[in-house]
């Protein structure tokens, strides 16, 4: 039989679960079955181990069978946590007899690990595991001190996505060039989440060399410091998408974005415009003029001669909450050289707006804000 009908292997799988000696018996029977059916889709597109979890001697067995067809599935190791360095070795040793699957997975998801109580024999070696990733999520890791992330970094010169959320080490940035003298040559995609002020700086103070990286989201929960921060390191720069939320708002007053040295960029969203939290009573005026006049600032440090679309992501909970953006700034700056090429100009709103009456006012206000700019006959309005 080439292929089991979709609805015939959900039911078998339902049934079955984790009954892992049938299902390796099931994928003798048809080969073509696994990518149709829900357990390749969510359970085996990710392969979680974890020190402490009881089903990972139970996964290892599935995936090591030489008779099993899901181990082809899995596109992602998820690893975590890990506190101590006992805990990676126990999974070392676990997981050592599945390790084609590691050796074949493209994308590794380290989450919750204490990386400086490791030693670094243990670091090196579980690391060599992953010899074909081109994806690196880092969350929640407590490194050292800066050279022990820029050494996971170096294991995969082939990296072409990597994604930081609540990573920090101990200290500043060392004081010899040559350690912060990095380069990531096929890197594409770079994206740096809440929790990450030590990656910030660094990439702020003495960043490496990203010769074809595209892509760039900065997403911050808390500012690190005042001063200017330039994504000048990524000269082939293409799409830049830049979010504050839960953020001190006064602390802007001291941080800014300049998009100046990008020649290339064409995409921008701005994401996180939380106008609903600004609109509350009490709020201070003053810092509501410094949050919403950042938007026009970052944007007219914009120097690329094509940009193409340009998408903000908006809260709002009232009608008036849109009128806390600094729309006549907008307006005179989307008819700037930069802007002349713009394709697309997507507004996405969100927030308890459920009547279409409110919505068709605020889509009003908003063309009214902008008219006479050529960017009101290329706006979108998404509500979610």
């Amino acid at each position: 039989m080439k292929a089991f009908p979709p609805e015939l292997v959900d039911i078998t799988l339902d049934f079955l679960f984790d009954d892992v000696l049938t299902l390796i018996k099931c994928s003798q029977v048809c080969r073509t079955w696994v990518p149709t059916s829900r357990y390749h889709l969510w359970a085996m597109r990710i392969a979680h181990f974890g020190a402490g979890d009881t089903k990972t001697s139970r996964l290892v067995r599935l995936l090591s069978n030489p008779l099993s067809t899901l181990a082809p599935a899995v596109r992602r190791v998820c690893v975590g946590s890990i506190a101590q360095q006992r805990d990676l070795m126990s999974l070392m040793k676990k997981i050592s007899p599945c390790l084609q699957v590691l050796q074949a997975s493209k994308s590794l998801y380290l989450r919750t690990i204490t990386w400086k109580d490791i030693d670094e024999f243990s670091r090196v070696a579980f690391l060599s595991k992953f010899s074909s990733l081109t994806e690196l999520v880092l969350s929640n890791i407590q490194f050292g001190v800066f050279d022990d992330m820029a050494s996971v970094l170096a294991s995969f010169p082939a990296l072409q996505r990597l994604y930081f959320v609540r990573v920090q080490w101990q200290g500043g940035l060392p004081y010899d060039p040559a350690k912060l003298n990095l380069t990531f040559p096929e890197l594409r995609t770079l994206e740096i989440d809440y929790g990450c002020q030590s990656v910030v700086e660094w990439l702020r103070l003495s960043p490496p060399t990203f010769p074809r990286l595209s892509t760039f989201h900065l997403k911050l929960s808390d500012i690190p410091s005042a001063g200017i921060f330039s994504p000048d390191f990524a000269p082939s720069l293409v799409h830049v998408e830049i979010g504050f939320y839960r953020l001190y708002l006064d602390s802007l007053r001291h941080f800014h974005i300049d998009l100046s040295r990008n020649p290339a960029l064409r995409n921008i969203h701005i994401s996180h415009l939380q106008l609903n939290e600004l609109g509350l009573s009490g709020a201070d005026p003053l810092t509501n003029r410094v949050y919403v006049g950042w938007v026009p600032e970052v944007l007219a440090s914009v120097a690329s001669p094509a940009v193409q679309r340009l998408r903000l992501s908006i809260w709002v909970t009232t009608v008036s909450d849109i009128d806390l953006l600094d729309w006549a700034s907008l307006k005179e700056i989307f008819q700037r050289s930069p802007f002349l090429a713009l394709g697309k100009l997507v507004l996405d709103m969100y927030g308890k707006m459920y009547v279409k009456a409110e919505r068709d006012r605020v889509e009003k206000r908003i063309h009214t804000a902008l008219d006479g700019a050529r960017a009101t006959d290329l706006l979108e309005f998404r509500w979610h």
